[in-house]
């Protein structure tokens, strides 16, 4: 299906200055190399300049807005990310701005259509005020970053009447040592930003997977920290997961078991043919959340001491797994109650949904898992994905190595898992480890990758709906995807080929 282009032009040469854009491929979520619209992806650099102690933040933030295109007689409402450029000097914010970036989800090039300066009354931000956007005063979108990095080549990255941004990518694979650790392949753009005749050069250095790394070789990068508090505003889940450390299908089972503190445990993991809802309220909005309902036993001694019911889904746009609560019963020994364990859901008593695996599995990246007060908030930190692991069940490769702190518990001591591609949990702090496990997935790469294909699926004995797609979820046509017979109903894939879209079921 062919899609419209809107064709935008800056008069601003040797630098390119006109891009095709296609506003039905751009989205304000998705990661390119070297940078990323996830919210929460936040770049912490530090150093020193002009003596003083300094402090960069590159944020993803939560929020986002639509900007208003019009090119050729097509008006098109843009989706945008705010990302948030904080300075900080002595612990005074010196400099606040926000860029309004979009990605084509097909060449994952970023663009920039508008930026806000934020008003600062010692050192505390007032106000954001809007500075240009593109399709306004003039104002003209450009190329933020693209993402096949080309050396040498020059381009605006966005300007207005007062304001003119224009980059040069300087040089490609160098090696950068930060406090964050030893980056390879690292890519030096070098941004200029001329407002009102005066012209700001910074020469700003990227690693694959993470972002901004350096700037000017005075900052560099001391944290990268993934995933926003609460869920993202925008974002779609499904209760399973195709996430290679974490696969959530129905059936799947697993056993680790071994001596905690002088008595045999065994944990039985269940993934459950049952969905719960979880209601929550995002940016003013109710959303309904379809988790998958996992089930957990605990055996001491060979009673069942513990039984738990977690509730996970898989986010489309991230590919981060998030837990959104869990039901928790201790048992005595006889088989009775005693006590209702730590449960807790997202929405209720300040409790909020955590990221318990992340899509991005940078070296070094830190998230939070659930954030449940005074009770649990744990910061997991990604230590290896090339770990090498024997345990009763076998021997597995490749494997993930977490390490989680509590931060409601400082002084416990930190806990860390290896998780085996296609199964899951094969090592829990070294003394419960896998013994079995059965059902689908079992030793094999999963069937789908989240980012690379989506399944939908659906429960019918004839042919009675279609699968039926939209641009703007108000005019609907036939999908140009095929959909086939199951044994229990119909499911179709959408492929990362396809145009962005909105899908829904119709009858025939």
């Amino acid at each position: 299906m062919a899609m419209e282009c809107l064709e935008l032009s800056a008069q601003e040469p040797p630098h390119t200055s006109t891009f095709l854009i296609h506003p039905d491929r751009l989205t304000f979520f998705g990661e390119s190399t070297y940078f990323s619209l996830n919210p929460g992806h936040e770049v912490r650099l530090t150093g020193r300049v002009d003596g003083l102690e300094t402090e960069l933040v590159l944020l993803a933030t939560n929020e986002d807005s639509s900007v208003v295109i019009e090119a050729g007689g097509i008006r098109r409402a843009i989706p945008c990310r705010f990302v948030e450029e904080r300075l900080v000097q002595n612990g005074n914010a010196i400099s606040l701005l926000r860029y309004l970036l979009s990605r084509d989800a097909v060449t994952h090039d970023l663009y920039l259509f508008g930026e806000d300066e934020g008003l600062l009354q010692n050192g505390e931000l007032q106000e954001f005020k809007p500075l240009w956007r593109a399709g306004q005063a003039e104002g003209t979108a450009g190329l933020w970053l693209p993402n096949q990095f080309l050396l040498g080549s020059r381009y605006i990255q966005g300007q207005s009447p007062s304001i003119v941004r224009r980059a040069e990518n300087l040089d490609q694979g160098a090696s950068i040592e930060t406090p964050f650790g030893q980056l390879e392949n690292t890519s030096t753009v070098r941004m200029s930003r001329i407002r009102n005749q005066e012209q700001l050069t910074r020469d700003w250095h990227f690693a694959p997977g993470i972002g901004l790394v350096a700037m000017d070789n005075t900052l560099t990068l001391k944290e990268l920290r993934l995933g926003t508090q609460g869920i993202p505003k925008g974002a779609h889940f499904v209760p399973l997961s195709h996430h290679r450390y974490f696969p959530i299908v129905p059936g799947l089972t697993t056993k680790i078991e071994g001596v905690e503190d002088f008595l045999d445990t065994v944990v039985e993991t269940q993934v459950l043919d049952e969905v719960r809802h979880i209601d929550l309220l995002v940016a003013g909005t109710v959303q309904s959340i379809e988790t998958r309902v996992v089930e957990v036993r605990e055996y001491v001694n060979g009673d069942l001491f513990e039984l738990g019911r977690a509730y996970y889904a898989q986010c489309i746009e991230t590919a981060d797994v998030y837990i959104f609560g869990e039901d928790v019963q201790i048992f005595l020994e006889n088989g009775d109650v005693v006590v209702e364990g730590d449960s807790w859901l997202a929405g209720q008593d300040g409790a909020e949904a955590g990221i318990i695996m992340p899509g991005n599995l940078t070296i070094g990246a830190t998230h939070q898992q659930e954030r449940v007060p005074e009770e649990s908030l744990n910061e997991v930190t990604t230590l290896s994905t090339t770990d090498s692991i024997t345990v009763p069940a076998g021997s597995f490769t490749d494997c993930l190595r977490l390490v989680e702190h509590s931060l409601e518990f400082p002084d416990e001591t930190p806990s860390i898992k290896v998780y085996a591609p296609g199964i899951g949990l094969v090592d829990d702090e070294g003394i419960l480890k896998l013994t079995s496990m059965s059902g689908p997935g079992i030793n094999k790469t999963p069937m789908l990758q989240i980012e690379t294909a989506i399944r939908i699926s659906w429960a019918s004995t004839v042919a009675e709906y279609e699968l039926e797609s939209s641009y703007n979820a108000i005019q609907w046509n036939a999908a140009p995807i095929q959909s086939r017979r199951t044994n229990t109903g119909f499911e179709a894939f959408i492929t990362a080929d396809s145009p962005r879209q909105f899908f829904r079921l119709g009858t025939e």
